[in-house]
C-alpha cells in the first residue's frame, strides 16, 4: 500500500509538470506569435526595443550592476517614489465599468443607496465590494486621489511580497530583488493605478496567499506548531473569499492549494506521516471554513449597510463562457448575446445550450483549434490595453513616445517572467518547501491558462496571472546562475 501511495505521489507531480511544460511552451509561442502580429505596437517597433534591452541588460551584468543590493534596493525605492508622484501628478478619466463603481461609491459616501437598484448592480453584485471599499475611502479622506494613493500602497505590497516569496523558495536576495523591481516598474502594474481596477486586489491576495502558503510548508518541517499551520489555513480561507468577493478568478488559488494539499495527503500516507495528515486534512476543513466563514461576514456587513444581495438576475458563469466561446469575436468582449444578462438563473441555463448550438454548429475540429490559437495568441502575445487606460496625455509626439516606449517595455518584462520560467524548468526542486511551492504555483498557473481558454479574455485580465509568472521567473535565473552566466559572487544566500 506505501508503495501504491508514493508512486501515485510520483505520477501527479510529474504529470502537473508535464502539463506546465506544455503551457510554458504555450505561452512562449504564443508570445512570438504575438511579435510577428500587430498587438498594438509593430513586431518589428518591439523587436528593436527588446534586442536594446538585451544589450543593456547584459552591460550591466558585465559592469556587475546585479551584484549591487543597495543600488536594487535604491532601485525599488525610486519605483515607490515615482508610483506616488504618477498618483498625485495626473488627472484620471476613470472609464468603463470602474466609473460605474466610482460613481456608486460617490453615491453611497453620501448616503445614497439607489446605485444598488440599477440594472448594473443587480447583474454585477460582484461589483458590490469594491463599491463599499471605495465609499469607505471616500466618506473618510473626501477626495479620489486618496484611492489612487491607496493603490499605490496595494501595489507596494504586492511588488514586495513578491520578493518574500522569491527569497523564500530561491534562498537569494539578489534574485528576488531583481525580479521584484521588474514587477515594480511594469508599466500595466504602474498605469493601473489611476483605474481604480479591482485586479489589484486580487493580485494583492494572490501573492499574499502565495506567501502563506510558503511559510505553511516550511511549517510543515517541523514537528509541533500546530495552531500556526492551523491558523495559516484558516487565514488563507478568509483572504481568498475576500479575492474572490472581488473576482471570480480570486477562486483559483485556494483551489489550487486544496488541489496541492490533496497531493500531500497522498505523499503522507506514503511515508506514514499520520500526524503530518491530520494536520493537512484539519487545515484543509479550516481553510474552507474560512472561506464560507468569511462569506457570511461579508453579507452581514452589506446587510448592516442597509443593503441586499437578494436579486433575480444576479451573476452567472455562463455570460463570460458565451462570450469567451464566441468564434465571431475571438472570445474577446462582444455583446452578440447580451439579453442571457436579463434572464433568470434557471432561464438562463437553457439559453446558454440554444446560444452555444448556435454559435458552433458550423465548426469542425479544424475551426476549433484555429479558434483556440487566435484567441490565446491575442490573450497571451497582444499588448496590454491597461496602457492605453493609464490616462497619459497623447497629444504631442514626445507623449506618444512614452507611450509606445511603455507598451514595448510591458511586453518585454512580461515576455522575460515567460521565457525565464520556461528556462527555469530545468531546475531541479528537492527541498520540500521548494517543491511545494513551485507546485502551487504550476497549479496556479495551470488554472488561468485553462480557464481563460474558455471564458472571455481581455489582455488587462492578465494583470493577476502575471504575478503567478514573476514568481515562476526566478527558477530561470537561478538555472542561469548555475550554469555560471549568472555570477555567484553577486548573490547573497539566506
Amino acid at each position: 500500500m506505501n508503495r501504491f501511495f508514493k508512486k501515485s505521489e510520483q505520477i501527479i507531480y510529474q504529470s502537473v509538470f508535464c502539463i506546465f511544460v506544455v503551457i510554458m511552451i504555450s505561452l512562449s509561442a504564443f508570445c512570438i506569435l504575438g511579435y510577428l502580429t500587430n498587438g498594438g505596437v509593430q513586431g518589428i517597433d518591439f523587436m528593436a526595443f527588446a534586442i536594446g534591452m538585451v544589450l543593456l541588460l547584459y552591460i550591466l551584468y558585465k559592469k556587475r550592476v546585479f551584484e549591487n543590493q543597495k543600488l536594487l534596493w535604491g532601485i525599488f525605492v525610486l519605483g515607490i517614489i515615482l508610483k506616488i508622484v504618477y498618483a498625485i501628478a495626473f488627472d484620471f478619466d476613470i472609464r468603463s465599468d470602474m466609473n460605474k463603481c466610482y460613481e456608486a461609491a460617490r453615491q453611497m459616501a453620501m448616503g445614497n443607496l439607489s446605485w444598488a437598484k440599477t440594472s448594473y448592480f443587480e447583474i454585477h453584485t460582484g461589483q458590490w465590494l469594491l463599491v463599499l471599499y471605495e465609499a469607505l475611502v471616500l466618506n473618510i479622506f473626501k477626495t479620489v486621489r486618496a484611492l489612487y494613493l491607496f493603490n499605490v500602497l496595494w501595489s507596494v505590497i504586492t511588488a514586495y511580497l513578491i520578493y518574500l516569496v522569491v527569497n523564500r523558495l530561491n534562498k537569494d536576495i539578489t534574485v528576488a530583488l531583481i525580479i521584484s523591481c521588474f514587477y515594480m516598474f511594469l508599466p500595466s502594474s504602474f498605469l493601473s493605478i489611476g483605474i481604480l481596477y479591482s485586479y489589484i486586489f486580487v493580485g494583492l491576495f494572490l501573492a499574499l496567499i502565495i506567501y502563506l502558503s510558503i511559510i505553511l510548508w516550511e511549517l510543515f518541517q517541523t514537528k509541533g506548531k500546530i495552531w500556526k499551520k492551523l491558523g495559516n489555513f484558516f487565514l488563507i480561507g478568509v483572504i481568498s473569499k475576500i479575492s474572490a468577493q472581488f473576482k471570480t478568478d480570486g477562486n483559483l488559488p485556494i483551489l489550487a492549494l486544496s488541489c496541492v494539499s490533496a497531493y500531500l495527503v497522498i505523499k503522507f500516507l506514503g511515508e506514514k506521516d499520520y500526524r503530518s495528515l491530520a494536520e493537512v486534512l484539519f487545515g484543509v476543513f479550516l481553510m474552507w471554513m474560512g472561506f464560507f466563514g468569511m462569506k457570511v461576514v461579508y453579507q452581514i456587513i452589506v446587510w448592516l449597510c442597509g443593503l441586499t444581495l437578494k436579486s433575480k438576475k444576479g451573476t452567472s458563469l455562463y455570460w463570460p463562457l458565451v462570450v469567451g466561446l464566441n468564434p465571431n469575436h475571438d472570445g474577446i468582449y462582444n455583446t452578440d448575446y447580451a439579453y442571457i444578462l436579463d434572464l433568470s438563473t434557471q432561464e438562463k441555463g437553457k439559453a446558454f445550450k440554444v446560444i452555444m448550438q448556435e454559435m458552433t454548429k458550423d465548426m469542425n475540429i479544424f475551426d476549433w483549434i484555429m479558434f483556440y490559437i487566435r484567441k490565446m495568441t491575442k490573450m497571451w502575445g497582444s499588448i496590454d490595453t491597461t496602457i492605453g487606460w493609464g490616462n497619459l496625455p497623447s497629444d504631442s509626439v514626445f507623449w506618444k513616445l512614452i507611450i509606445n516606449f511603455f507598451m514595448c517595455l510591458d511586453k518585454f518584462i512580461y515576455s522575460f517572467f515567460i521565457l525565464l520560467g520556461a528556462y527555469g524548468l530545468k531546475k531541479k526542486r528537492e527541498d520540500f518547501v521548494q517543491k511545494q511551492g513551485y507546485l502551487l504555483l504550476q497549479a496556479i498557473v495551470i488554472a488561468y491558462y485553462v480557464m481563460f481558454i474558455f471564458v472571455e479574455i481581455q489582455t488587462r485580465y492578465r494583470f493577476t496571472p502575471i504575478i503567478a509568472l514573476s514568481l515562476v521567473a526566478p527558477f530561470g535565473l537561478c538555472v542561469l546562475q548555475e550554469k555560471g552566466k549568472f555570477d555567484r559572487d553577486g548573490t547573497d544566500k539566506v
